[in-house]
């Protein structure tokens, strides 16, 4: 199989991919291909039991069973409508619709210059969900649209309504995150890889999936991509034509070729070529789970109709990693993404090795350098990882990525007890990017820790203004708190900034500690 493969040329294999993926997708395929598609082998299926270990899985597996059969799953679509509908709007509830013109049915978009176009992201209220996919059309709304990585970690109540236990309990304690994802069937998952081994269950409407194996990654053309997004006008519910707004953020688990090609050919060779391989084809139904492990490449289309699913990123024992590596052991990012399974498993000294291996493969890979730096943190090897983050530093593709290394090297000197160092590789951070609220937040933490409560006061309202995750932004609220106690006359301004925090996360105890404090010595 190994050799088959390396005397395949990267061009020829993205012909057959074409092909392949056109055929599952297009309704103009030859009815002789397509007859040969189906004759793809389907994952193995086997029925949940207590006694299923997916740890030492690195093929795809369909699980049945996981639901309880007192479940009625016609009830999924009545279920998200009620808890939708029934939720108050607020800076927490607000939900995130990524959208696309109707002219692509497919997201990301990759061209061949090296952009990767992601969709726009639109901000509706919780309640307004079910109704953006059950009410109109996609012509009718005038965008293609989907949800994808809804966290039910935000959503605990909704986790306890969906059947979710034993799929849960699969995924076990290293579980990194649960999501929802809701959708028509207007927008099709371009093929890309993730990292983490994956638990996808299907609720309402099907799925189909063509699984690539990771030693087929040589010849889907990955490549680095710059992204941009769509510009949609939210004035006029219209796309900007022509605009795109560029994010710096490179994206690197995409490959060149188009899966949805509406082109057909009836290729022989190509075809026996791949079915020679360990591709799959799997249709998922209500009820039924996919195990995915990491690495396997994927592209997805979902039924028309309302189509919800709810996916599990988890940590395993690496083997899935490592036998993938085993097949393709030159994969640069393969090494790295075991280095990230590892340090999620706090083996710092396996991940060190492991992004080293990565970076003899690829020295220019910024995202095994920066981790490197993080495995050595954890490691305890403050200073050399202080050293490692400058050396990723340099590497740097965007502002994002070079705050990120500047305040990790913050971090690290302001638990070092070096405040000094720290506020001045901080004032780095902000003048690298002044729109960095995460820079600002952790400046203005050092400066208040040196008693500069002026300077701490502004850079902590520059953070506030610029911060959109809701965690960063009360924990921010509650430190510009603390400031604006220390500074003359602004105890008012320190309880706005408490009440506010508490109004974004009514459960932040640090505010509410803060507050009551506060107030408590107000009436002495």
């Amino acid at each position: 199989m190994v050799a088959i493969i390396s005397h395949m040329n990267v061009i020829k294999a993205g012909i057959i991919l074409h092909t392949i993926l056109a055929s599952v997708y297009s309704t103009k395929h030859t009815s002789s291909f397509h007859h040969k598609l189906h004759q793809l082998p389907s994952p193995q299926i086997e029925a949940a039991s207590k006694d299923l270990d997916l740890s030492h899985g690195d093929t795809p597996l369909i699980i049945t069973g996981i639901i309880p059969k007192s479940f009625s799953l016609d009830t999924i679509p009545s279920i998200l409508e009620t808890y939708f509908t029934s939720q108050s709007t607020n800076e927490e509830t607000l939900v995130r619709v990524d959208i696309t013109p109707l002219t692509y049915t497919e997201a990301p978009i990759k061209l061949s210059n090296g952009t990767i176009i992601s969709p726009y992201q639109l901000v509706i209220p919780i309640n307004e969900v079910i109704p953006l996919f059950t009410a109109s059309s996609p012509q009718e709304r005038g965008y293609n649209a989907y949800i994808r990585l809804l966290n039910l970690q935000s959503h605990p109540k909704l986790t306890t309504l969906l059947p979710l236990a034993r799929v849960l309990h699969l995924a076990g304690s290293n579980l990194i995150s649960a999501n929802l994802w809701l959708g028509d069937g207007s927008i099709k998952s371009a093929i890309h890889y993730d990292g983490q081994d994956n638990l996808l269950l299907q609720l309402s409407g099907t799925k189909t999936l063509l699984l690539i194996p990771p030693e087929l990654e040589p010849y889907m053309q990955y490549k680095k991509y710059t992204e941009s997004r769509f510009i949609f006008d939210e004035t006029t519910g219209k796309f900007v034509d022509g605009s795109l707004k560029s994010t710096s953020k490179i994206v690197m688990n995409h490959g060149t070729f188009d899966p949805f090609s509406s082109t057909s050919r009836d290729h022989d060779q190509e075809f026996d070529f791949i079915k020679c391989s360990r591709a799959m084809i799997s249709t998922l139904h209500p009820g039924e789970a996919l195990f995915l492990p990491a690495l396997w490449s994927h592209a997805v289309v979902s039924s028309t109709g309302l189509n919800a699913a709810v996916n599990l990123w988890f940590v395993q024992k690496s083997v899935s990693h490592r036998k993938a590596l085993e097949r393709h052991p030159s994969w640069s990012s393969g090494h790295f993404l075991l280095g990230n399974d590892l340090l999620a498993q706090r083996l710092y000294t396996e991940a060190e090795i492991a992004y080293r291996k990565s970076l003899e493969i690829d020295q220019d890979n910024f995202d095994a350098s920066h981790n490197l730096a993080s495995a050595l943190e954890g490691k305890g090897d403050r200073t050399v990882a202080i050293i490692q983050y400058r050396e990723a530093f340099a590497l740097h593709r965007s502002l994002e990525e070079g705050v990120q290394c500047l305040t990790n090297i913050g971090v690290i000197l302001k638990k070092s007890g070096d405040l000094e160092g720290a506020e001045v590789v901080c004032r780095e951070a902000v003048e690298l990017d002044p729109k960095s609220g995460k820079a600002w937040k952790l400046y203005g933490n050092i400066l208040a820790l040196l008693g500069k409560f002026e300077a701490a006061d502004e850079a902590l309202d520059n953070a506030v203004k610029l911060l959109r995750s809701a965690n960063d932004k009360v924990a921010a609220l509650n430190s510009w708190g603390v400031v604006l106690e220390q500074l003359p006359g602004r105890k008012q301004d320190a309880i706005a900034a408490y009440e506010q925090a508490l109004r974004i996360n009514p459960s932040y105890q640090k505010a509410r500690e803060s507050l009551d404090s506060l107030r408590g010595r107000q009436e002495l």
